[in-house]
């Protein structure tokens, strides 16, 4: 008897082409995170709310990362952000701060793993979003963050011109879908039921309420 993922995985095969679709803002820098299909997400889950995400990726999916020495092999959303397998907080940041605080903290770690920032920047409407992304090196991505009340969330545009969240080491991948990362909405918590349908967890609605700040990685360390 085949497994689970036995059973789904020609669904998988006939709805690939739905996990990977062209861009939608600007052209992808070629050293963005890489969003490859694979075979452990056999699912097909429904949005009967129309909310503006789709679940790309299980707890545990991984994606090209790049290994830490003695990681636990779990990832959060800055691991994801900055493309690798670690559930650690940006150090120097401490729960509570502001986005500025974030901000200097995520030059700092990037820095650290030896890439660079070439730019943070302060709140983008779209249309000056869609211009920094056009601007973009080919070894470079854009980064997006908010803070809360007592937590920060990243997102990460990826190669395929889509923007991708991992909300918490136990969180899903999550996808944003015809918005941005300045829509309040990508910015909610949801979760799937028993039914593998989308749902908003309510009380994360107004879990990250800071304006959305940008920074540009670029993987080219500063000489």
């Amino acid at each position: 008897m085949g497994t689970w993922c036995d059973c789904f995985r020609n669904e998988l095969v006939d709805n690939i082409q739905s996990l990977i679709q062209s861009p939608r803002i600007g052209t992808p820098p070629t050293e963005a995170p890489s969003v490859s299909s694979d075979a452990s997400f056999p699912f097909t889950i429904t949005n009967p709310a129309n909310f503006p995400v789709r679940f790309i990726g299980t707890p545990m999916t991984r994606r090209n990362f790049k290994e830490i020495p003695n990681d636990t092999g779990g990832y959060n959303c800055w691991g994801w952000a900055i493309n690798r397998a670690t559930t650690q907080n940006p150090p120097g940041f401490s729960q509570g701060g502001g986005i500025e605080d974030l901000a200097n903290a995520t030059r700092r770690e990037v820095e650290a793993f030896g890439m660079s920032i070439a730019g943070v920047i302060e709140p983008l409407n779209d249309t000056e979003l869609v211009q920094k992304i056009s601007a973009l090196l080919n070894t470079q991505y854009i980064i997006a963050m908010r803070v809360g009340n007592t937590d920060y969330h990243y997102m990460r545009r990826d190669n395929n011109g889509k923007w991708s969240q991992k909300c918490g080491r136990e969180g899903w991948l999550i996808e944003l879908v015809d918005c941005t990362p300045n829509d309040d909405r990508a910015w909610y918590s949801y979760t799937v039921n028993p039914d593998m349908e989308i749902i908003e967890n309510i009380d994360g609605r107004n879990k990250y309420n800071s304006s959305t700040w940008y920074a540009i990685i670029d993987t080219i360390p500063i000489q």
